[in-house]
This record gives structure tokens, sequence and C-alpha cells, in this order.
């Protein structure tokens, strides 16, 4: 099951001949052609908010039952920690320990 993961910020993705092409920045900071893409070898596209995609590339992708998912840029960073726990949670948690005799001050 191929998935694209778009995850360059401000990308741009065009449909030519039946392939999508992915234009972005490269280091340097140029824009130029990141990547081709059959549309025929995908199965599902996710991108991350502010990717742009043309008609002719979203209406091929719904064509071909390919199913497009936006992500916020956040739920891609895989370094990202975990909300904290709330301090309800905390006690709840401690009183756990503190029955089963696992708590230790």
């Amino acid at each position: 099951m191929p998935t694209a993961c778009i995850s360059t910020p401000d990308c741009r993705v065009r449909l030519v001949s039946e392939r999508l092409q992915i234009h972005g920045r490269d280091e340097s900071g140029a824009n130029t052609l990141l990547r081709e893409i059959p549309i025929r070898d995908l199965d599902r596209l996710l991108a991350i908010e502010g990717t742009q995609i043309t008609g002719e590339a979203l209406s091929a992708l719904l064509r071909a039952d390919i199913p497009i998912a936006f992500l916020k840029e956040a739920a891609l960073n895989a370094t990202s920690s975990p909300p904290a726990p709330s301090a309800r949670s905390q006690k709840r948690h401690r009183r756990s320990l503190v029955r089963c005799g696992k708590w230790r001050r």
C-alpha cells in the first residue's frame, strides 16, 4: 500500500501526463522539481497544511479513488513530545500505586 507523504512546507502538486509532480524549494532555496509519482503506483496521499494541489491533480486523484488527507505539521513531527499529564491524572496514578504497595516517597 504505497503512501506518498508530502512533508516539505509550501510544496505544489500538479498533474503531468498521469504523474504527480511535486515542486518545492531545495536546500539552496530555489524552486525545483522534488519528485514525480505515477498515479497508478499510489494508494493514498498525505500532505501537510500549506501544500497546494492543482485542480487537475485533485480530480485525477479523485477519479482514481485515492484518498487525500491534510495534516497539521505537528502531526508529522516524530520528535514532538506528548502533552504533560494533568494534576488530576497524576493524583489518580499515585493513589493506584499506594493501593498496590508500590508507592515510595
